[in-house]
């Protein structure tokens, strides 16, 4: 599994021109750091075709209200991370973790415009490692991975929770807005199928599927 992932990530640097050595795989395995680590690959692969940042010389991908990356060049890097402002504890945290690694020079955290400045030894660290082993250390990594929900869709969730109660109480625990959306399909079905006498449009079908499935 070790080299099959190593040869995935190989092939993936080959790709985007970027360097990578053993030292680099054994980061990724012994930190469990792959999942973080081809995500990004695949991000920056994805931020290929996108809008350019030419502040971001070493192409490297940003995630929307997690971490991005405001300014980066071989051996510094400028990162905004809306988690960090104000909070010092996190902040403190992260600069005294990065302060063990010995081929970082120096890291700097801005409360204010919560950014962090690091400055690296860019010969014997690859950035997209420094950018994951920042992403795990913040725990940034949980709202990269998990299921991200447009505004639209949660608002809509919202929506949905509103007229599901409001059916469950107006009939008094019978039915909710499930079992009324199935109740209905199931209805318009057995209409159509009636009037059509067995010769019944594939609508009246996907009527009793959809009705089904939902009550099932």
């Amino acid at each position: 599994m070790r080299i099959k992932y190593a040869i995935i990530i190989y092939k993936h640097y080959k790709v985007l021109n970027l360097l990578i050595t053993e030292e680099v795989v054994d980061m990724v395995f012994n930190n469990r750091l792959h999942i973080v680590y081809l995500g990004l690959i695949l991000a920056n692969l994805a931020s290929k075709g996108g809008k350019k940042n030419n502040k971001n010389r070493l192409s490297l991908p940003s995630f929307k209200h997690a971490i991005e990356v405001k300014s980066s060049i071989p051996g510094r890097v400028r990162f905004y991370v809306p988690s960090l402002e104000s909070n010092i504890e996190a902040a403190n945290d992260l600069v005294e973790q990065m302060g063990k690694i010995p081929v970082i020079k120096s890291c700097k955290v801005n409360l204010v415009t919560a950014t962090v400045l690091v400055e690296y030894d860019h010969k014997n660290l690859d950035p997209n490692t420094l950018e994951g082993a920042i992403i795990k250390l913040l725990g940034i990594d949980k709202t990269i991975l998990e299921k991200r929900v447009s505004r639209m869709r949660a608002e809509g969730s919202k929506l949905l929770d509103t007229a599901n109660n409001a059916i469950y109480d107006f009939t008094n625990g019978i039915l909710d807005l499930k079992t009324l959306v199935a109740t209905i399909f199931v209805i318009y079905g057995i209409k159509d199928y009636r009037k059509n006498r067995g010769n019944c449009a594939p609508g009246a079908a996907n009527l009793f599927w959809w009705g089904s499935q939902v009550l099932l």
